[in-house]
């Protein structure tokens, strides 16, 4: 392959391999090549976008399986957790998870439930309070499963757009921006 997969993120597991003229196949089988593209998004609190390798693994859940995207119906309960790898210089440094949750009403816009704002991006610190699912967490190289939510989710139906990220000392956000949790929950 010879391309770019800018704006593809995620983890690949590629098998190489080649057919021999008897039919018979080499490839990479116990060894594949593992590629990872990192689809976090980081911006300062002026608004500014900062390039970055964060990368958060987000999924819904219950006792029948988990999964992103995942379809539940509103009387059910969910839980919300997440994987993050935060970059490399913010490991050791103390920052805020947070998470925020944009509902489309069945055709309406999104509508941010916790912020009142569509999207992440300039913000007045004045104006918006992000708050803290959990505060005050020592970022390590990997925080695995995070569990951030489990309860009756709302009991408004809709198409749901869950960010996932954490907040720096310093106001930068990284958060899942490039791959959002989605969540349908069905009347």
């Amino acid at each position: 392959y010879l391309g770019s997969l800018k704006g593809i993120p995620g983890n690949f597991i590629v098998h190489v391999g080649y057919r021999l003229t008897d039919g018979s196949i080499v490839f990479n089988g116990f060894t594949p090549l593992r590629l990872t593209i990192a689809n976090g998004v980081q911006v300062d609190a002026s608004g500014q976008r900062i390039p970055t390798f964060a990368q958060f693994i987000s999924w819904a859940f219950q006792k029948e399986g988990n999964g992103n995207p995942y379809q539940m119906h509103f009387t059910e309960t969910v839980g919300l957790a997440t994987t993050i790898v935060p970059e490399s210089q913010h490991v050791g440094q103390s920052a805020d998870i947070l998470m925020v949750a944009l509902r489309r009403d069945w055709g309406n816009p999104f509508v941010d439930i916790q912020t009142q704002v569509p999207l992440w991006g300039t913000w007045e610190k004045s104006l918006i309070h992000l708050e803290a699912s959990i505060p005050n967490v020592t970022l390590e190289k990997r925080l695995k499963e995070i569990r951030l939510f489990e309860n009756n989710f709302n009991p408004q139906p809709g198409h749901y757009l869950i960010y996932v990220g954490y907040r720096l000392e310093n106001g930068d956000i990284i958060y899942n921006g490039g791959e959002p949790l989605r969540l349908n929950v069905s009347p």
